[in-house]
């Protein structure tokens, strides 16, 4: 077999931008896509864009580690529909996330991963059209066919496991998670900020959280944004959700502390699965350990996942979130491979991290799985067929 030039050229400056741009489609929480790219030769650098972080609803960094793991691995299949293998090095810096100032550009000096291309095919069950069309839905989700007993496209690390949850400790779950957000001024005004109630906010075709995407009418988002486009209003509206919030968190956590935990296994559960990736630090750690002297990951497809990596000198390092820097960005890989594979079943995916931000409903979800307490739960989210459209959230890198 003949080889060509084209066969060992790398990727220029303009299909690198291509290649950003589609993994662009990556999900964050609230939408807030706090990853920030450079392009270099043969490849791209990854930081974190402090200023698209929550420091009050992600004091852990949690879900910005999971995000940019999420990026990362809609880079490389939109790379591998592109016909080039990804080669991902998880720099040191990546452990100082939850350091980070919280305003000021992105800090190229320190990336905490860099993303190296070369040529050649590389397997992948989903393509860049999967990524560019996968959506969440947060309105009625309807039960579809068992997708969660084959994970075989999940692809997840030994270290990582999903387990289902049944909808009634889903639903006193989320009350909690509700009440949390509810009762703590500094979280709720965190996602204010972050919602996008008009189309005429030249910020809802860039980022945040659409009020289509929460299921709102248009009427109500243009009312709530003239109410609380007012400094004075806004003030008074967050003290009175606060006050009705907090003797409602009380209560619900006191409704919720009658019930003995329930450990009994849950499986092939009827209705819309609700579904928690779960982590054992330990497992990552000997992981990190035992891959730690090479620090890049190995390329898609190959027969251990990509980006399982971590720096060296990381094996035993944990984040405030419980777990490695470096192990939270695998699991974003993960996560989204989760999501993709819910997409190409034509179901849908709504997130719940609410449940993991809130103390007392993480707690209560720990003893509902009867986990042990290694385990740790990443991310709770339910899938099903959406019952209407899945409004498309906006990205920076949209193409106009």
């Amino acid at each position: 077999m003949t080889t060509t030039d084209d066969d060992h050229r790398q990727p220029d400056h303009d299909q690198l931008l291509d290649l950003i741009r589609a993994a662009g489609r990556a999900p964050s929480a609230h939408n807030t896509q706090p990853w920030a790219t450079r392009i270099r030769d043969g490849g791209v650098d990854l930081a974190v864009d402090p200023r698209r972080t929550l420091p009050a609803g992600d004091q852990t960094g949690r879900d910005t580690l999971l995000a940019l793991g999420a990026w990362l691995e809609c880079f490389t299949i939109v790379a591998a529909t592109a016909g080039l293998r990804t080669m991902i090095t998880i720099l040191p810096a990546v452990e100082q996330v939850d350091q980070l100032e919280l305003t000021g550009a992105p800090d190229f000096g320190r990336p905490v991963a860099r993303v190296e291309l070369v040529p050649g095919a590389a397997a992948s069950p989903f393509s860049a059209t999967d990524v560019a069309e996968r959506a969440v839905f947060r309105g009625r989700l309807i039960p579809g066919p068992q997708l969660w007993d084959d994970l075989t496209d999940c692809d997840l690390p030994p270290w990582l496991q999903l387990r289902r949850l049944d909808s009634p400790a889903m639903h006193r779950l989320l009350r909690l998670g509700t009440g949390y957000l509810l009762s703590h001024p500094l979280v709720l005004s965190e996602l204010i900020a972050w919602l996008r109630f008009t189309p005429a906010d030249a910020r809802t075709r860039r980022d945040g959280l659409d009020v289509r995407s929460l299921g709102l009418p248009t009427g109500v988002g243009r009312l709530l944004r003239s109410w609380l486009r007012h400094p004075a209003r806004s003030r008074a509206t967050l003290r009175l959700v606060t006050a009705i919030g907090t003797p409602l968190e009380l209560f619900w956590r006191a409704r919720t502390g009658d019930r003995p935990p329930d450990r009994a296994p849950v499986s092939n559960v009827a209705g819309v699965d609700h579904l928690v990736l779960i982590a054992d630090p330990r497992l990552a750690s000997e992981s990190a350990g035992s891959d730690a002297s090479t620090g890049s990951a190995g390329p898609a497809g190959s027969a251990q996942p990509a980006g399982s990596a971590r720096p060296a000198g990381s094996a035993g390092s944990t984040s405030p979130a419980g777990i490695g820097a470096a192990a939270l960005i695998e699991a974003g890989r993960a996560l989204l491979r989760c999501w993709l594979h819910a997409h190409r079943h034509g179901q849908r995916v709504a997130p719940h991290s609410e449940i993991i931000d809130a103390p007392f409903a993480a707690a209560a979800l720990h003893a509902r799985l009867g986990l042990s307490r290694s385990q740790l739960p990443l991310a709770v989210f339910s899938s099903g067929h959406p019952d209407g459209t899945s409004p498309r959230s906006h990205r920076l890198t949209d193409t106009p």
